[in-house]
């Protein structure tokens, strides 16, 4: 094995090497610095609870099926009592209404019961 000034290594001699100088040492760290920029960093854990539901849903098909249709449920549920509610507010104010001061009055007809 030729060494870089052209003389022949014996012996032992071709196993060692020399130390790196400081330069060679700068550049073997920026080296390692760069090729770790390139890595993508580990992404260990999601922090928020809602992020790691949010992951589990977009995994499992089955959880993702089971959790809409637990969220139809309840809109479903909301949207029931929210117009059994406007029913029996309409149905109050029909008991509850006002007599018509004028009958006659133009417009008023359709709010007097007609007894025909």
């Amino acid at each position: 094995m030729a060494q870089q000034d052209g003389t022949e290594a014996r012996g032992m001699s071709k196993y060692l090497e020399d130390r790196p100088n400081a330069q060679q040492m700068t550049q073997a760290q920026q080296r390692e610095a760069n090729a770790e920029r390139g890595k993508p960093a580990p992404v260990t854990e999601i922090a928020s609870a809602h992020g790691k539901e949010l992951t589990r849903l977009a995994r499992d098909p089955e959880a993702r099926k089971v959790k809409y249709d637990a969220d139809r449920a309840e809109r479903d549920r909301l949207d029931a009592e929210r117009e059994a509610a406007r029913i029996k507010r309409a149905k109050d104010a029909l008991e509850h209404r006002t007599e018509v001061a004028n009958p006659r009055a133009r417009g008023m007809r359709r709010y007097v019961k007609v007894d025909e």
